[in-house]
């Protein structure tokens, strides 16, 4: 939405666009969630991973290879871990940055229509004075000539 559309909305509209905002901030931080709960799973099953290949370990020799292969699969599961964390920082970051964009463009919209408001006040608080002063040059002459 460009600064001259913002420009046109009402307060009502402009509190519609942070409403949007903020449920697409929500939507976001599920996401977000979500996305650390899966992180969260992924530990327990390495946890869960280590202890198995260490009891067939204390078992028999003969699960060398496949004490390789669990190796071999926990360290897959690490890089798949660092990687949803990069995600997730990289989401984050995202959500933040467009959250502060969307924060910003209200917080100017709102600025320039309050300024508009102040002006148009200060418009008609002008012309209250004047028709004020022009009353009161009326009642004067009233009053002069009932004299």
């Amino acid at each position: 939405m460009t600064e001259k559309e913002l420009k046109k909305l009402s307060r009502q509209e402009l509190l519609e666009v942070l409403l949007v905002q903020s449920k697409k901030i929500d939507r976001l931080r599920a996401q977000l969630d979500e996305a650390r709960q899966q992180l969260s799973e992924k530990e327990l099953a390495i946890a869960e991973a280590g202890s198995i290949a260490e009891a067939s370990l204390s078992l028999s020799g003969v699960f060398e290879d496949a004490q390789k292969a669990a190796d071999q699969y926990l360290s897959n599961i690490h890089r798949m871990e660092q990687q949803t964390k990069l995600e997730c920082a990289k989401k984050k970051k995202l959500a933040d940055r467009q959250i502060q964009q969307e924060l910003n463009r209200a917080k100017k919209a709102i600025g320039q229509m309050v300024g508009l408001y102040a002006a148009e006040v200060s418009k008609r608080m002008k012309l209250l004075r004047q028709w004020d002063q022009q009353m009161g040059a009326l009642r004067e002459k009233r009053m002069e000539k009932r004299s």
